[in-house]
């Protein structure tokens, strides 16, 4: 949270992925900023959590990472 707050972001900063989940399988790699899931502004893991946990089939990650320009999106289905 403090490496987000350094960057002046909001979102969700991600420090690992669990081996063969649902996420791994979107080549998104740790250092990723979750910024938006489904499209939702998310600004804690309490609402990602609540995000993931209402969506069904496509779902869609999108962030930042620091040190890359641009935004990114990953896609899995639930």
């Amino acid at each position: 949270r403090d490496e987000i707050k350094r960057i002046g972001l909001d979102g969700i900063y991600v420090t690992s992925i669990y081996r063969n989940s649902a996420i791994e399988g979107t080549q998104m790699d740790p250092g990723f900023i979750i910024t938006r899931v489904n499209g939702q502004r998310v600004n804690s893991v309490e609402e990602v959590v609540s995000e993931l946990y209402d969506a069904r089939g496509e779902v869609t990650l999108d962030g930042i990472y620091e040190k890359f320009e641009g935004e990114y999106a990953y896609v899995f289905y639930k």
